[in-house]
């Protein structure tokens, strides 16, 4: 599918990110190739497995820090690569939401702080979602959960993965 303007879109997306005076100094990513210039921006890679492949966590300081994860997945943080925690979607997606509360902590946040979740899931089946709703209500506890949508899809990176989370959280300076 060809989006249209995509040509035009793209270059005035970046004037204006230079233009508001977000871009400043020099940015580098985990794996040292450069990056577009952002002031207050710092890339986060907790795990070890992810390290020289992808971003975890951005981190964008302003009025409010911003944070802005990658789909948090059900594999072992300490691997150098992709074994999973659990192979159910309990497991999965408690495992899952202790990682993003620990990120989140490291920050100086919360999920109190969330601001928007999406949800990939694998499976459509009423127990995957029953699993879904009891992990989300034990990680949120009382905290009001977000904004948030919920995306069926064929697979995710790993065979065997069933959930996929990835959020954007505020946290006041």
């Amino acid at each position: 599918m060809r989006i249209p303007h995509a040509r035009v879109i793209a270059p005035i997306f970046i004037a204006a990110i230079f233009a508001t005076g977000l871009a400043a100094g020099s940015v580098w990513a985990q794996n040292d190739a450069p990056s577009i210039a952002v002031k207050g921006l710092e890339r986060l890679n907790p795990s070890i497995w992810s390290k020289g492949k992808f971003t975890e966590v951005e981190v964008l300081t302003g009025s409010h820090k911003m944070l802005y994860f990658a789909g948090m997945t059900p594999n072992d943080e300490n691997q150098t690569s992709n074994v999973l925690v659990a192979k159910d979607m309990y497991g999965q997606c408690a495992y899952e939401y202790a990682r993003i509360k620990k990120i989140l902590a490291s920050q100086g946040a919360t999920l109190a702080n969330v601001v928007k979740s999406t949800v990939y899931l694998t499976d459509k089946g009423p127990e995957a979602r029953a699993d879904l709703r009891k992990c989300r209500s034990e990680a949120y506890g009382a905290i009001p959960q977000p904004a948030d949508t919920m995306v069926f899809v064929a697979g995710l990176a790993g065979a065997d993965q069933l959930i996929e989370v990835d959020i954007t959280a505020a946290v006041p300076n």
